[in-house]
């Protein structure tokens, strides 16, 4: 085997090439050893992470403190200002919340009383009367769609009302008043929607019944006042038993004998009579033709 030859004098390991006939080489392996001075070098590297670290967390923090400080200083403006508090949500505060809506009465608790009912009756029916008084106001028209709401009303009135007055013995002076004037509307009402009358009339029969409308509401009040505890379920029955009639006049063309039932007078006396009205008899033609 051929002598090695050693190229440079190191310490570091060889690797010989053994060949036969030829040189061997020794080529030192580059291996470099750790160095001894690690924790002298690592020390300062730490130390600046470190700093950074702190740094950027003195950051964060100074900016929280100063969206905190804008908050406060909005709010404080803002109570300054007149803006109502925030609502306080604890399950106190809901809890108060809540009993506050449930005592508090809705629209419809309140039309289930007598005097709710009327009151939404009468508020109807004062609207539609006070159409007569516009530029373009078409005065029939108006009286019909008086008579859709008037009708039905009026029905419940005789079905459940009369007998709750009748069955409390009140005094009459709290109910007459009331029986009078809702005969003087169906009067009116009943030659509006029977007769085909002129417009000069039909404005002075309107401006009548809008005055004795006005009446009634009065009576109508007193008479209330007068069932006091006997009212009981009264106003939520006339309620149910109005929305199931209210649809039964809308065309009055094909409910006219029943809607001058209705309106016959049960207080005041009227002269018979058996003239047949305009309307009536062209409604009649068309039949009589066919005949």
């Amino acid at each position: 085997m051929a002598p090695l030859v050693r190229l440079a004098a190191t310490d570091a390991p060889l690797l010989t090439c053994p060949h036969e006939d030829r040189l061997s080489f020794a080529v030192p392996l580059q291996v470099p050893s750790a160095p001894r001075d690690l924790p002298g070098q690592a020390l300062p590297y730490l130390q600046r992470q470190k700093d950074r670290w702190n740094n950027r967390r003195e950051e964060a923090l100074s900016g929280r403190q100063e969206e905190k400080s804008m908050a406060k200083a909005a709010q404080q403006t803002g109570r300054a200002s007149g803006q109502p508090k925030a609502r306080d949500t604890t399950p106190q505060s809901k809890t108060d919340a809540g009993n506050a809506d449930k005592q508090k009465p809705s629209a419809d608790d309140a039309s289930d009383n007598l005097a709710g009912f009327q009151s939404s009756q009468f508020e109807t029916l004062r609207a539609i009367l006070d159409k007569r008084s516009e530029d373009d106001a078409a005065l029939f028209e108006v009286a019909e769609e008086f008579a859709t709401i008037w009708l039905p009303s009026l029905a419940v009135d005789l079905e459940l009302l009369v007998p709750a007055v009748r069955g409390a013995e009140l005094d009459q002076s709290k109910t007459s008043a009331a029986a009078v004037q809702k005969d003087l509307i169906n009067i009116l009402l009943a030659n509006l929607i029977r007769e085909q009358n002129s417009e000069g009339m039909t404005k002075a029969i309107l401006e009548a019944l809008s005055s004795a409308f006005s009446k009634y509401e009065r009576a109508a009040q007193k008479e209330r006042q007068g069932l006091g505890d006997n009212e009981g379920d009264l106003g939520r029955r006339m309620k149910d038993r109005f929305e199931r009639l209210k649809r039964q006049f809308v065309d009055l063309d094909q409910t006219l004998g029943e809607a001058m039932e209705l309106l016959a007078p049960r207080s005041l006396s009227v002269l018979p009579t058996t003239r047949r009205s305009s309307r009536e008899s062209d409604m009649a033609s068309p039949l009589n033709a066919a005949l």
